[in-house]
């Protein structure tokens, strides 16, 4: 489950902090797109390579390059303090 909210317009506080207003005001991933272009899709990790829709979806934008980040508290360094 994704979740998407509107920035609080706080600076001061560590980015690891959600800055959602209070209360919180959510915006649902339709609108999201809508707003700001930025979609949202989710495939299995442990399957992607084989995944038909991601196939067709790299096919249709014209993909030819990708990148896995594994964002880990073993693998990133300072993950705590980001």
């Amino acid at each position: 489950m994704v979740r998407a909210w509107y920035h609080d317009g706080a600076d001061n506080e560590p980015r690891s902090q959600p800055h959602m207003m209070q209360p919180d005001k959510f915006i649902t991933l339709e609108d999201l797109r809508k707003l700001t272009g930025i979609e949202y899709f989710q495939f299995d990790a442990d399957t992607v390579d084989s995944n038909e829709d991601y196939k067709k979806l790299r096919e249709k934008r014209g993909y030819k390059n990708e990148d896995c980040v594994e964002i880990t508290r073993e693998k990133l360094p300072n993950y705590d303090e980001k």
